[in-house]
């Protein structure tokens, strides 16, 4: 049993760390028969906030027929009720259970319409381990650590993961035309993210991903012995064979290719997601794959469903399986190394004044897209926000990124013209020639 105090104090960051509740905002809890008491303590914490607070039972079982067309006159859709109260909320927790064959309704949920503003916290399998967890979290360490991760996988062509004795998986990747997502615990306006915090994660395009892949940790609900492994041969991002003296294993991918070939489902053994956990704070794999993912040192990949991030694959379930102690290379260079993080943002980092500079007719009639930048007086970032997930990467080294910032204030003071114009008028910022930084606008994708 979790001491009174210890949940109190987790359940709070939950409010004031990740959601950062404001005094009279309005904060809806989704709970089913799995989280009820954790949702009492969150409705009297949002209380002593001066927050107002509803917090709303949807049984497992109403979860279900929700989503099944022989109980449900428009499955797949919320009941307008909870759409209404989704809708109404500035700030949203859910705690609703974990448990795969409930995944579309927590979907539904995350593709609700919301406010503008809105931040939702989505904690599907709220269980003590998360709350401890949160009680110990450096939300700080951990946004340094996922934004210098997320620029290393914007960054990266070519990635190499190395598990187990001889297993490979080689991922060509697609730089800043595939953006990284991260899951820093801090959930901006207009955003939502998973809790516990502690991740940076991409969905590579399935025709890259091949070779063979050693899960060591966990997957969904079953945490591996120390020797216990299962061996897995991806072609074209897709699971082709396995090896593994372990029973439990095999039937884990049996039962599932099993289930998934009577469902019609053709993507359930699709790579769709590659991870790197981040949080120093979770010390041991429990099998809930949200707490899991984000263990300090790991790599997750996973299979499935990838259409909740703004990708192409739909699958009935979406499964991270967890590499212990792996090493991650992104176009040579570790990123982890046999469980150790190695996210130095230098290593790669833009330096406009190395980029072959465009020329000024690529130029012409190409703009700034507002939506994909960020700056202040010192430094400008690329903001990434798919899917919803809404989070920022600095564009370039310390002289780069103030270069960026003084052209970005520039266009926007000009009406955001089109770049030819901003060059020929000011050809130099903060002594970096625009050019150049028009070429490292077309890197990061901002144009």
């Amino acid at each position: 049993m979790l001491p009174e105090e210890i949940k109190r104090r987790g359940l709070e960051a939950i409010l004031t760390e990740c959601l950062h509740l404001e005094r009279d905002e309005e904060l809806l809890v989704l709970f089913d028969e799995t989280s009820a008491e954790y949702a009492e303590t969150l409705s009297l914490l949002a209380l002593g906030l001066a927050a107002n607070c509803t917090a709303v039972l949807v049984p497992r079982l109403t979860q279900k027929k929700t989503m099944d067309p022989a109980h449900w006159p428009d499955p797949g859709h919320l009941p307008r009720v909870l759409v209404a109260g989704l809708f109404e909320a500035m700030a949203i927790v859910n705690i609703l259970s974990g448990d795969l064959e409930l995944k579309r309704f927590r979907v539904a949920v995350l593709r609700s319409p919301r406010r503008r503003d809105a931040r939702l916290a989505h904690i599907p399998g709220l269980t003590e381990d998360i709350i401890r967890c949160l009680t110990e979290t450096q939300f700080k360490q951990i946004r340094e650590l996922a934004e210098n991760t997320a620029l290393a996988l914007g960054e990266a062509k070519f990635v190499e993961l190395k598990s187990g004795r001889d297993c490979v998986l080689e991922i060509e990747m697609e730089g800043w035309g595939n953006e990284p997502i991260q899951s820093p615990g801090t959930i901006l306006p207009g955003s939502w993210g998973n809790v516990p915090p502690g991740e940076t994660f991409c969905c590579p395009t399935i025709s890259n991903v091949n070779g063979k892949l050693c899960i060591d940790g966990s997957v969904p609900r079953l945490v591996m012995d120390d020797g216990e492994n299962i061996v897995l041969t991806i072609e074209s991002g897709k699971v082709v064979g396995w090896e593994s003296t372990s029973d439990r294993l095999h039937t884990f991918f049996s039962s599932r290719k099993a289930k998934a070939e009577s469902e019609g489902d053709d993507n359930w053994n699709a790579v769709c997601e590659l991870g790197v956990g981040l949080n120093p704070s979770i010390r041991q794999l429990v099998g809930n794959s949200t707490f899991d993912e984000k263990m300090y040192g790991t790599v997750h990949v996973a299979l499935g469903d990838n259409s909740p991030f703004g990708h192409p694959i739909k699958s009935s379930w979406h499964a991270d399986m967890v590499v212990r102690f792996p090493t991650l290379l992104v176009d040579g260079t570790p990123l982890v190394s046999e469980g150790a993080v190695n996210a130095d943002s230098t290593r790669w980092e833009t330096d406009a004044q190395l980029l072959d500079p465009v020329d000024l007719a690529w130029c012409e009639n190409r703009h700034v897209i507002p939506s994909r930048v960020h700056y202040d007086e010192s430094h400008a970032w690329r903001r990434v926000t798919k899917a919803g997930r809404v989070s920022h990467v600095r564009m370039g080294n310390e002289e780069t990124s103030r270069a960026l910032a003084e052209m970005l204030a520039y266009l926007a003071s000009c009406g955001n013209e089109d770049i030819a114009s901003c060059c020929k008028r000011s050809p130099v910022f903060s002594q970096v020639p625009a050019l150049k930084l028009a070429a490292c606008l077309r890197h990061f994708r901002v144009v």
